[in-house]
């Protein structure tokens, strides 16, 4: 497949197929350790709490860089239908928005992901 992309650039395509395939997707488990390791807990202990923000942390980062649907984070937290899921995304995003301070931790977990660091 890197094969076949290459040899579309080399031929001047402008739409590239394939070219997102070159950005290595990171699994579910890779962010998750990344929240983990920064906050001093467990999947497990903040998954379910009510309030902490770290559960739509790991969502978001996982949705955006493990390319996992909403169903498929659904099922991860242990929930049956995605609908609440979808919500508690956009709540956060909105978040991100408002606070700085949930933004920049965001930020620096997603930097320390893309980069490997668990």
């Amino acid at each position: 497949m890197i094969e076949e992309v290459r040899t579309q650039i080399k031929e001047g395509h402008r739409e590239i197929v394939g070219k997102r395939a070159w950005k290595r997707r990171r699994t579910f488990q890779e962010v998750v350790a990344v929240v983990e390791g920064h906050r001093g807990q467990s999947w497990v202990e903040f998954r379910d709490r009510r309030g902490d923000s770290g559960r739509e942390m790991v969502w978001w980062m996982a949705r955006l860089h493990a390319g996992m649907t909403l169903r498929e984070l659904g099922e991860k937290a242990g929930r049956t239908d995605y609908a609440p899921g979808r919500m508690a995304l956009k709540r956060y995003e909105l978040k991100m928005k408002i606070d700085s301070a949930i933004r920049t931790e965001t930020q620096m977990l997603e930097r320390a992901l893309l980069k490997g660091q668990t």
